[in-house]
């Protein structure tokens, strides 16, 4: 949709490099009168009633003198004046009469600043500009919104993307390390005019992105001037700490004035708050089947990964929790016809030692930390169980904010090389494990682009993606 041009005043200074939001050149405004700088400047009466404002520029915590030509540009509603940063004292100075908008006519390679904060007025005559380093994404290209595609984003600060045309959509995955409410928002030059960005902030989980019915479409929010072409987005994005291992994903795309591309898209990620839905942590209460003596592995025999059999494909179809024992079985009614159908037990890993099928790492780097409990038992003999390690590291707190003081046993203390049977809870840690970390994501998650022993892909379906940490004896 476009938008109605801003001021002709504020319009005179749109000779930024076509479709572009931040940080190119553009030349000094003609016809502007000298000053001791060597910039034009717009003098409106006698210089007895004019203030002298200064702009300077800092980069890394400290005075960059411009070892290029940049000039600060003046705005408000009667004038546009520009002054050149002098290059010994790296310093502009203009004089004026009132409040003032101020943004650059250019920034060096590598570096953006916020173009539409900065102000001076007759109480404020000095101004820093601080410029940032634009930071590189983790990983991704951002041409989808599934790993490995999506632009990874770990870090707060401040970044670009092109966006290469119209119907040009650009996907990231932010996860921080740190808990708490953070904010994305573009700093398109309101000044230059230029391009009109839109952000897309999508919601639920990263496993399935539904463009039509899971997104929040954000147009403006940001810094913008009435009757603009130019409205920045600005929307949050919310990390309580049981939330740290799933990533947000949102989106850019971009419309430019005069239809010309790539359009580059500048836009920040900053730290506004802590954040969280409770206490510090809140497990879900469980009922699951108590670590003991029972999980120790007893058969021998050849072992067998699933991921090496049936081409590949995991199919929980053909496998059976037993009430019995308590555990999961490999399940065929014809082969297993003795033992009800029930045939070998499955075993999963419970150690850092070992290396999990289809991953080639080991369980606590997949993990993100070492598994010491996966039941802990809490006051009232409440269960306590796996979210702690999917989601947080500790301590426990009740919902009253207390401490909880907890016991358990470790599954570890009962392994054979690392394993142990599978029981209802495992099953459901490795299901919100593999959700977690992405394993399964059409054709682009991590266990799905590895290949088992035959050299087949691993497949999976959303209830089958348990079995992929799973074997058997026999």
């Amino acid at each position: 949709m476009k938008k109605i041009l801003m001021l002709l005043s504020v319009f005179l200074i749109s000779v930024l490099a076509l479709s572009s939001c931040v940080g190119q050149t553009q030349g000094p405004i003609d016809g502007g009168g000298g000053n001791d700088n060597g910039g034009g400047t717009t003098d409106p009466g006698g210089d007895s009633d004019l203030i002298t404002y200064s702009v300077s520029l800092y980069r890394n915590g400290q005075l960059w003198i411009p070892n290029m030509e940049i000039y600060a540009i003046f705005v408000n509603d009667n004038s546009v004046s520009e002054a050149l940063i002098d290059d010994f004292y790296g310093v502009a100075t203009f004089k004026g009469d009132g409040d003032y908008n101020v943004h650059l006519s250019d920034v060096p390679e590598g570096y953006t600043y916020d173009p539409n904060s900065n102000v001076v007025d007759p109480q404020h005559t000095e101004l820093i500009i601080d410029l940032y380093p634009i930071l590189s994404y983790d990983s991704g290209d951002g041409s989808g919104p599934y790993n490995p595609n999506a632009y990874d984003i770990s870090r707060v600060g401040y970044y670009k993307v092109d966006i290469d045309s119209i119907n040009d959509k650009k996907y990231f995955h932010f996860l921080p390390t740190q808990s708490g409410e953070y904010s994305v928002e573009s700093i398109c030059d309101i000044y230059a005019d230029e391009v009109d960005p839109i952000g897309i902030k999508y919601t639920g989980t990263e496993q399935y992105i539904n463009e039509e019915l899971g997104s929040e479409v954000y147009e403006d929010g940001g810094v913008s001037v009435e009757s603009g072409f130019t409205t920045n987005f600005k929307f949050s994005i919310t990390f309580d700490v049981t939330e740290l291992n799933v990533a947000r994903v949102f989106a850019i795309r971009a419309e430019s004035k005069i239809e010309s591309y790539p359009a580059t898209i500048y836009f920040k990620i900053q730290y506004v708050d802590d954040y969280s839905k409770g206490p510090a942590f809140n497990p879900t209460v469980m009922e699951p089947k108590e670590a003991s003596e029972d999980v120790r592995i007893r058969e021998t025999g050849t072992f067998y990964r699933l991921i090496d059999l049936n081409g590949g494909k995991l199919d929980v179809r053909g496998y059976r929790y037993n009430e019995n024992d308590g555990f999961w079985h490999v399940y065929d009614e014809n082969k297993y016809a003795s033992t009800n159908g029930y045939g070998p037990t499955l075993v999963c890993p419970v150690t850092t030692t070992v290396t999990i099928p289809g991953l080639g790492t080991s369980f606590g780097k997949a993990l993100g930390q070492v598994p010491t409990f996966l039941c802990l038992v809490g006051e009232d003999d409440e269960r306590l169980c796996y979210d702690y390690f999917l989601y947080g590291s500790g301590p426990l707190f009740a919902e009253d904010g207390s401490n909880l003081e907890y016991h358990g046993e470790y599954y570890a203390k009962y392994t054979t090389n690392g394993y142990v049977y599978v029981t209802n809870e495992l099953m459901e840690f490795y299901q919100l494990l593999a959700n977690n970390k992405e394993y399964f994501k059409d054709g682009n998650g991590w266990v799905e682009t590895q290949q088992n022993a035959s050299g087949e892909y691993i497949t999976a379906g959303q209830e089958d993606q348990w079995l992929f940490a799973c074997g058997y004896y026999e």
